[in-house]
């Protein structure tokens, strides 16, 4: 394992996934998300609750994730990562969200697909830059 490489591709990623999360979930899905949601008093935290440290550890750990897995199967280029990122992604979160909606009420099957499809462009576009991160770390300097 080339662990300059992952912990590189890792770091660019989980910044990433965090500024992603913000842009998908935070800005453009926030007020959608919420409306399809049940109301369930204290489900959600307020944002001056929100723990970020956590959030970015979360998002850290899935970019780890994909470096490990790009640095084992040799995946670089941004292309590569994007396919690869987004298979991952849907994956994952296709799983997560089917076993929430299989056990609880806290999706409807519309939400479960457009968490679905956000989920894969994030992986897709993380993916990507992981990727490209990783392949930064390869360049030998003079």
């Amino acid at each position: 394992m080339n662990t300059k490489n992952v912990l590189i591709g890792g770091f660019a990623g989980g910044v990433a996934f965090f500024l992603l999360g913000w842009l998908i979930y935070g800005m453009l899905l926030m007020n959608y998300m919420m409306s399809i949601s049940p109301y369930i008093p204290g489900l959600y935290r307020d944002e001056s609750e929100m723990l970020l440290g956590i959030m970015f550890l979360s998002n850290l750990l899935s970019a780890f994730l994909l470096a490990f897995i790009f640095d084992m199967g040799k995946i670089s280029g941004w292309m590569p990562g994007l396919k690869t990122g987004a298979i991952i992604g849907f994956l994952i979160s296709a799983s997560i969200n089917c076993s929430m909606y299989s056990m609880t009420f806290l999706l409807s099957k519309r939400g479960m697909l457009v968490d679905v499809i956000a989920s894969t462009v994030m992986w897709a576009i993380a993916g990507a830059l992981v990727a490209l991160a990783m392949g930064m770390g390869n360049k030998k300097t003079s």
